[in-house]
């Protein structure tokens, strides 16, 4: 078994802090609105920074906010509202009430977590808990007749 030395020891742990020194962010929903993924993909384009992969970090946003709104205030301004309910400790970031008056054939709908045609309400809630710069916990839910479940959505 070959030893590792202790300038190994010292580089790994000066990597580890490097990793431990930004802390957890949360993540934007995948399947955002039209109207809010055009303004925060614009802000990352104004920033030079492009997006390369889903779901986009909330702290990624927040540092190309300043290059933004040297550039375009209004964006800015609006895009730093959405993100508003990123950077507290615990937030709701998503809650939906629906309902239906439906009738016919009950076939399951997809990409609906199983839920039939003929439910006549669902609902949905998303929302985060971070204690710590560390320690992020994602908590959602998912109800319609006859059925509830805990998702990250």
């Amino acid at each position: 078994m070959k030893r590792i030395g202790s300038a190994s020891i010292w580089l790994l742990l000066v990597f580890q802090m490097s990793a431990f020194a930004r802390g957890v962010t949360p993540y934007l929903p995948l399947n955002l609105e039209p109207e809010t993924e055009a303004p925060i993909e614009r802000v990352l384009i104004l920033a030079g920074k492009p997006i390369m992969r889903r779901p986009i970090a909330a702290a990624t946003v927040l540092d190309a906010l300043p290059k933004a709104c040297a550039i375009d205030q209004v964006l800015c301004e609006q895009v730093g509202r959405y993100l508003a309910r990123y950077t507290r400790t615990t937030s709701l970031t998503h809650l939906t009430i629906e309902g239906a008056g439906t009738q016919g054939a009950d076939p399951v709908l997809p990409n609906r977590y199983g839920m039939r045609n003929r439910s006549d309400w669902d609902a949905s809630l998303a929302g985060y808990i971070q204690p710590s710069d560390y320690l992020l916990i994602n908590i959602g839910g998912v109800a319609y007749d006859g059925h509830q479940s805990f998702t990250g959505l």
